[in-house]
């Protein structure tokens, strides 16, 4: 970034610091004073020597896997859904609702795996997941009585695209569900959300916004994903200002690119880099990003659900799996709530070619499914695409504040 100084930035510490030429001069001929290295170890730019950072990562991951603080349940109480997104991964699903048959063995499964956990969190998915209310309190109907559970704190959060909250739902998510927030996806501004979500008889979009506003009325917090894509750029920026206008800023806000075949995350090409910059600096200058934490670019200790062993996905059928994006594999299943679950499949280690790689505190290997869908005949994750123009944006973007 040579125009506006030069970014050191320490991806197992998620540290980030702006040098102008003079600064960036002398930290290269190792001419700092010590008021300026002591900041930078401060901060964590600066490790001393006998730090071994690669280490600290490894047996950060295997301490993740070995505690038994918390445990998350993600359940599919359907797979139909009300939208018609034509990005979505489960299209290739047939619609399917969770019995309650099934669903008093979810919640059994749930109980059984919990006993040794301080905290179960559950995240309802689908499809659209409050097509299928029946199921869910149902499912919190057990577990609320349930003497095992006792003592613990149960939690849950849901996926949504927001259409179907009323009144009734919000008053069930307080009192039954322990909802503490909700994942809203949108796709763009009124005309671009109610095209692609096309939800017949319903104005998706006003009906999205002013159940955000109930739901944050109730106290039940709200995350808002805005997908993009090279197309819809700009209706994504102004979507931003929008809820900025509308709603402010008691709602968590972030951009997220279609999918790994969208070259704007997966093409190494510095024409692509300007789309992402506009969404990092539309978020950042309507308060939504404020620093490098709200990147996701801290340190991790897993790279996704699939590596952690604390972590199931149920289909509405009661299979068990790793990651909701691979239910309709069945050689992925690792056990059913009718049978067993091996809970120690499919847990991968983080491949052998990113162990020396700059960005592994941030992904820990990534997602293990792009991994296997070997992204532009690569297998690496889609941070290497996206890390450096983040960083670039989110610095600009402030230096444009001052």
């Amino acid at each position: 970034m040579s125009d506006d100084g030069h970014i050191i930035f320490n991806s197992r510490r998620g540290s980030l610091i702006l040098f102008d030429d003079d600064e960036y001069n002398r930290f290269l001929n190792n001419e700092l004073t010590i008021d300026e290295t002591n900041k930078l170890r401060d901060v964590g730019i600066l490790v001393e020597k006998q730090e071994n950072e690669l280490q600290e990562i490894i047996n950060l991951r295997y301490k993740y896997r070995e505690n038994t603080k918390g445990i998350r349940f993600k359940i599919f109480t359907t797979t139909s859904c009300n939208a018609r997104c034509p990005y979505c991964f489960e299209q290739s699903l047939p619609a399917k609702n969770m019995s309650l048959e099934t669903a008093t063995k979810v919640a059994e499964f749930i109980i059984d795996q919990s006993k040794d956990y301080e905290t179960v969190e559950l995240s309802w998915f689908g499809g659209e997941p409050l097509l299928n209310v029946e199921v869910i309190n149902h499912i919190c109907s057990i577990l609320n009585n349930s003497e095992e559970l006792q003592g613990k704190n149960i939690s849950s959060h849901m996926l949504s695209n927001g259409s179907l909250f009323s009144k009734e739902i919000v008053e069930y998510a307080l009192n039954n569900w322990h909802m503490r927030y909700v994942q809203i996806t949108m796709d763009g501004t009124e005309k671009n959300h109610n095209s692609i979500k096309s939800i017949k008889g319903m104005n998706a979009f006003n009906q999205t916004i002013n159940n955000i506003k109930m739901l944050l009325r109730s106290g039940i917090k709200v995350n808002v994903r805005i997908n993009f894509n090279k197309k819809t750029i700009d209706d994504a920026c102004k979507l931003i200002h929008y809820l900025h206008e509308e709603i402010g800023l008691g709602i968590s806000v972030y951009g997220a690119s279609l999918f790994y075949n969208d070259p704007l995350i997966t093409i190494e090409d510095e024409n692509t880099g300007p789309y992402y910059e506009r969404i990092i600096d539309a978020l950042f200058m309507n308060g939504y990003i404020k620093n490098v934490k709200s990147l996701a670019l801290m340190p991790k200790v897993s790279g996704c659900s699939a590596s952690n062993p604390h972590y199931f996905t149920i289909q509405t059928d009661g299979a068990i799996f790793r990651c909701p994006e691979v239910t309709s594999f069945k050689d992925e299943m690792i056990g059913s709530v009718y049978t067993y679950c091996d809970t120690n499949k499919f847990i991968p280690e983080v491949p052998d070619e990113c162990i020396d790689c700059k960005l592994l505190p941030v992904c820990q290997g990534g997602c293990v499914n792009s991994l296997r869908k070997l992204i532009n005949n690569t297998k690496c994750h889609r941070y290497r695409y996206s890390i450096d123009r983040a960083i670039i944006a989110i610095s600009k973007a402030y230096l444009r504040r001052f």
